[in-house]
């Protein structure tokens, strides 16, 4: 069960709710936070981890309701927590009795649920059934496959790799030849592996919960892959070079890091040891504030999580919202959208995450005319 005290302390945009969930059948806690729901609808994925929290799912409710902002897109901001390791038995049974708890959330659609750690389309689909909401059918690139990688981890680590080459172009580098180091090679880590690579930059170090593989002369892609696959988060005990701690990431001599695991793994004492070029935000608030501004102050460029990893929400915003299911159109559209918006924050003149939560929370506190949000989507997005 959660353990510690929820840590939450409510302020002027939220949260609206918190929604805590027990099974004792499954010994399963589970909980959805709701913090802003502009026009009766949140969004947010499900994550599903050994060790989450009730607080840190409530931040990352944060997250998302200034990630919308940022891009405008007039939903709320939500996330839910499943308190199970993934690989454990009860998956299944969990994700239902997950499902059936928060039925009435699902059912008003003051909650969409998403993929997010420890969950994927197939475990969306129990859910809704378990809720009782059978109309439910996800977008047909939510659940497709290219190449051996779901299209939505694509998407979302093209956007990183889009990322990482505008904001070298804006420090007079290039992206092709790089050096780039990615923390957590899963969900998200594999797509932002092939996009980066694909653009030509040398992939010198990858880490999982068990380690890091580091190669100054570039890891071999294709072979991670196929280890992944064989192997899961332990691949780095197999790769056959003698791992780094996880830590040892952060310091490498690179011209790119990118976190991509879990929040603030990057304070003000790590970001010391730092000595990449340009940081990439895939995972959600990996620096702490501190951080932010030693890297500005330091003349590290800082891509936020609220661009950076906005390739996975863009994309389902199109998909589903809009109708877009082309997706070539939505590459295209994502290396447009989200360049632009690295080079507007990137151009701020102080720490762009906190220029942008700034504004945000100025859009979030603003009455908005819009009263119809799927209209307002597809004006927005073009259909």
């Amino acid at each position: 069960m959660f353990l510690e005290a929820d840590g939450i302390v409510p302020d002027d945009l939220g949260p609206l709710g918190v929604f805590k969930f027990r099974d004792p059948s499954l010994n399963l806690d589970s909980v959805v936070v709701v913090d802003t729901a502009p026009h009766g609808v949140a969004a947010g994925g499900v994550r599903m981890l050994g060790d989450v929290t009730v607080k840190e799912v409530a931040q990352l409710a944060r997250v998302m309701s200034y990630k919308f902002a940022t891009f405008d897109i007039p939903i709320g901001g939500a996330k839910a927590g499943v308190l199970l390791d993934p690989r454990d038995g009860r998956r299944r049974a969990a994700l239902r009795s997950f499902g059936r708890s928060a039925a009435s959330l699902l059912k008003t659609g003051l909650y969409v649920p998403g993929e997010d750690m420890g969950t994927n389309a197939e475990d969306l689909a129990q859910i809704y059934d378990a809720a009782g909401v059978k109309d439910f059918s996800p977008s047909p690139l939510a659940t497709k496959v290219v190449d051996g990688l779901p299209l939505e981890d694509q998407f979302t680590g093209f956007g990183v790799a889009v990322s990482a080459r505008t904001a070298l172009e804006l420090a007079g580098m290039e992206l092709n030849g790089a050096k780039v180091a990615v923390e957590g090679y899963g969900k998200v880590g594999r797509g932002v592996v092939r996009a980066i690579h694909r653009m030509g930059a040398k992939v010198v170090a990858v880490s999982t919960v068990e380690g890091t593989l580091y190669s100054p002369d570039g890891l071999d892609v294709q072979k991670l892959e196929s280890m992944r696959r064989e192997y899961g988060d332990s691949l780095v005990l197999h790769y056959g070079l003698p791992p780094l701690r996880r830590e040892d990431l952060y310091s490498l001599d690179v011209d790119v890091l990118v976190p991509g695991a879990r929040m603030h793994v990057i304070d003000g004492a790590r970001l010391r040891s730092v000595r990449a070029k340009v940081i990439v935000e895939a995972a959600n608030e990996p620096l702490t504030e501190e951080a932010e501004e030693l890297a500005f102050r330091r003349g590290i460029l800082v891509v936020p999580d609220l661009v950076a990893n906005a390739g996975g929400v863009l994309s389902e915003v199109m998909a589903r919202a809009v109708g877009v299911n082309d997706e070539s159109a939505i590459f295209k559209f994502l290396e447009q959208t989200i360049s632009s918006k690295v080079r507007d924050s990137l151009s701020v003149g102080r720490p762009p995450r906190l220029a942008l939560i700034e504004e945000a929370r100025r859009k979030l506190l603003t009455p908005t005319s819009v009263t119809d949000p799927v209209r307002e989507l597809e004006r927005r997005f073009g259909k």
